[in-house]
C-alpha cells in the first residue's frame, strides 16, 4: 500500500499571494484616492487664490479708471 498525500503547500502559498494582492491593492486604491483628493483640494484652493487676486485686481483697476481722488 502506498502512502500518497496531497501537499497543499502550493495552495496555501496561492491563497496567501490572492490575499497580499487584495490587501495590496486596497492599500494602493487608498493612496490613489488620497493623492487624488489632495490633487483636486490644490486645485481648488489655487482657483479660489486666484479668483480673489483677480477680483483684487479688478477692483483696483476700477478704482484706478474712475478714481477715488478729488479733482483737481
Amino acid at each position: 500500500m502506498s502512502d500518497k498525500f496531497i501537499d497543499s503547500r502550493p495552495f496555501v502559498a496561492t491563497s496567501m499571494s490572492a490575499t497580499f494582492y487584495l490587501i495590496l491593492r486596497e492599500v494602493a486604491t487608498a493612496i490613489w484616492e488620497e493623492a487624488v483628493s489632495l490633487q483636486l483640494q490644490f486645485v481648488e484652493e489655487t482657483r479660489e487664490y486666484y479668483v480673489a487676486r483677480t477680483t483684487l485686481v479688478y477692483q483696483h483697476s476700477l478704482n484706478f479708471v474712475v478714481g477715488d481722488d478729488d479733482p483737481l
